[in-house]
């Protein structure tokens, strides 16, 4: 019989593209019994609520929480109860709300993995919603908490290596599987290198997301976006807090922003194919500056030239495939700079969007980083 897989989430929806698209996926194609549970995209009343069998994963939905607290007060007994039903081989984990399930799910035996993917150690300092007093020993408490609970579980999967890093001295097992994404969709109208433009004629560049907030750089993006002319920013993803999209939208530089909304993740390379840069604009707060971001690459990926901020991880990618330009972490001005250098020099940027696209294809895809996962799981088992 085929060992059971069953994976949790408290915080993703059942579609998340790391959870969903690439772990689960890649668990079920190897021939895992592989069962997904996370949050509902649709309006789910009852928990859990069998949806779908996709891929073949067999998904379970659960309600949005209300809220932050809610989530970390009702997620432990709805989970708990969920997995003693699943019988599982093996519970993956996601989330920091679902440790404390880790080390009960251990206590009764059962084989344990968690995956983290967000550096909550280094994030926590930046969280606005914490009193600046109790930040810094909260994340320190945190630091000793995940560490406790990687000591006691079967493995951890890490998202980078700067939290491999981290836990490497605590965890049974570990590995680190980058949120890297498979080469540009087949099925898409893949760029070409010639020059590319809106089909308005202008300059455009893209940033598309799930969640847009000042952290992320939106309002850095549009001061850059303000300093040039004849440029369209693409963008996409939900404002975070609400009040935020209000803000945005009384920018001076707004009117020459396409907001898309929320869109389904692979919409997001038909509007890539139409776009002439990919944009990373994260502050250096909340981690940022040792994270991977995932849209760096699926820019890459679609052949387009690439700005991030120069911290260290992105700094070297950069230069090692010569797929782009950095600028000064929160410099409008050192972002605008970079825009006109793809602006202005097109065979320089074919040139970048080639090199990105060719380090996709050999060295940064899923397709690499899923046999780490793979036999990861066969140490595991």
């Amino acid at each position: 019989m085929a060992t059971r897989i069953c994976i949790l989430t408290s915080s993703h929806t059942v579609h998340d593209t790391r959870i969903f698209h690439r772990e689960a996926k890649t668990l079920a194609r190897a021939g895992y019994q592989t069962v997904l549970a996370g949050i509902g995209t649709n309006h789910i009343k009852s928990a859990p609520h069998l949806a779908a069998v996709k891929n073949p994963v067999v998904i379970y939905q659960f309600p949005a929480p209300g809220s932050r607290i809610s989530r970390f007060i009702f997620s432990l007994p709805r989970y708990l109860r969920f997995a003693l039903r699943m019988r599982a081989d093996i519970y993956h984990l996601h989330d920091p709300e679902l440790l404390p399930l880790a080390l009960i799910l251990k206590t009764l035996n059962r084989r344990v993995v968690c995956d983290i993917h967000e550096d909550y150690y280094r994030q926590i300092p930046d969280k606005r919603y914490i009193p600046r007093p109790f930040r810094t020993l909260l994340a320190s408490l945190y630091n000793n908490w995940e560490k406790f609970v990687a000591r006691h579980i079967d493995g951890v999967v890490t998202a980078t290596d700067t939290i491999a890093q981290r836990l490497s001295s605590s965890a049974r097992h570990l590995v680190t599987v980058k949120n890297y994404p498979e080469p540009f969709p087949s099925h898409q109208a893949a760029p070409s290198h010639s020059a590319q433009s809106a089909p308005n004629g202008q300059f455009r560049i893209v940033h598309l997301a799930r969640i847009l907030t000042p952290e992320r750089g939106i309002t850095l993006l549009l001061d850059a976006l303000a300093q040039l002319p004849d440029c369209e920013l693409l963008l996409a993803g939900k404002f975070s807090p609400s009040s935020y999209e209000n803000e945005i939208k009384n920018h001076p530089a707004y009117p020459r922003v396409r907001h898309l909304g929320v869109i389904p993740h692979l919409d997001c390379f038909r509007w890539y194919a139409t776009s002439n840069v990919g944009v990373v604009p994260s502050l250096p707060v909340l981690g940022y500056e040792f994270a991977l971001p995932v849209k760096m690459f699926e820019f890459m990926s679609a052949g387009l030239p690439v700005i991030v901020p120069d911290f260290p991880p992105l700094r070297a990618i950069i230069k090692e495939c010569a797929c782009g330009l950095t600028f000064s972490p929160g410099d409008a001005t050192s972002l605008a700079d970079a825009l006109r250098t793809i602006k202005f020099h097109p065979e320089q940027a074919r040139e970048m969007g080639k090199n990105g696209q060719d380090a996709v294809n050999k060295i940064y895809n899923w397709s690499n980083e899923e046999k780490k996962l793979l036999k990861f799981y066969e140490r595991i088992i």
